[in-house]
């Protein structure tokens, strides 16, 4: 079954050590195109789980937050900026004898100043920590994919109920062709009648006239590449793999089909239908424009 490029998936676990969340969103796009939001100091995360989610995610515009914290150890290595701390305390004792103020300075006091503390992180094995993240993206990764597989479903089947009106408008169709060509003829006939007023008239003249008016209006090859095009797009749809883009191109040779048809028939009734039909082809259009 094709699948939606809607889809939501979370998950968060402490896992060796470490509190993980990772949280996936996304929506329809031409192509991939992931935003990877990872920790300050984890940098070299996203290109692993860009390259990661590649290889299960082939379309769709996703937003990815990954969030990491060594809740054993910790991350962060504050250490004193040694440089700015004596000069704080030089202008203290300054501004101090100067006003005759007591020099009443704590380290606690002086901790309020936040340039006299420099916080680095520690530096990471990349692949170590990617194999410590991957169990809880994977599964993050899971519950997305499940979505996207339920939402494609439901998509799925509100595309094939609207393949099967399609093909009950194409049988209409061909059912009122045969009377188009009759009502032409009648009138033809009462044309002739009317302004021979009584007279004979060629016969072999006027059928050739409803010939060559059937020929001109006739849809047949129109109506068996619909028929074609629906029973292509029923196959595609139902496959476990991107087809999206296929599913794009035979919406757009339906509605070309559709408008050939009804330029050729001069009938109220088949361009009533047409009209009809090329409605559903844009609904179908329109959903196919979430399929991955």
């Amino acid at each position: 079954m094709s699948m939606s490029m809607t889809g939501y998936g979370r998950q968060k676990e402490i896992y060796k050590g470490y509190d993980i969340t990772v949280e996936l969103k996304s929506v329809n796009h031409r192509y991939f195109d992931a935003n990877i939001r990872v920790p300050r100091g984890f940098n070299f995360l996203e290109e692993m789980v860009r390259k990661y989610l590649l290889e299960r995610i082939n379309r769709g515009k996703l937003d990815v937050y990954i969030h990491m914290n060594n809740v054993e150890e910790g991350d962060k290595v504050v250490t004193l900026n040694r440089s700015v701390a004596e000069n704080y305390l030089k202008v203290l004792q300054e501004l101090s004898d100067e006003y005759d103020m007591p020099f009443d300075v704590t380290a606690t006091k002086m901790s309020r100043f936040p340039d006299i503390f420099e916080v680095e992180f520690k530096e990471h094995e990349a692949e170590e920590i990617f194999s410590v993240l991957e169990p809880v993206l994977a599964k993050a990764v899971s519950d997305f994919l499940e979505m996207r597989k339920t939402e494609g479903q439901r998509l799925a089947e509100d595309m094939v109920s609207r393949i099967e009106k399609l093909r009950g408008m194409v049988e209409k169709i061909e059912e009122l062709l045969p009377e188009s060509v009759a009502e032409y003829e009648k009138k033809l006939r009462d044309k002739m009648e009317e302004y021979l007023n009584g007279a004979t008239y060629d016969e072999t003249r006027l059928m050739t006239e409803v010939a060559i008016f059937s020929d001109k209006v006739a849809t047949f090859e129109e109506t068996t590449r619909l028929r074609s095009h629906f029973e292509e797009f029923m196959n595609l749809v139902y496959q476990d793999k991107p087809v999206g883009k296929k599913l794009d191109f035979i919406i757009q040779e339906m509605n070309r089909e559709i408008n050939t048809t009804c330029s050729k028939c001069n009938s109220i009734e088949i361009s009533k239908i047409g009209i009809d039909a090329k409605t559903e082809i844009e609904a179908i259009r329109e959903q196919v424009q979430n399929v991955e």
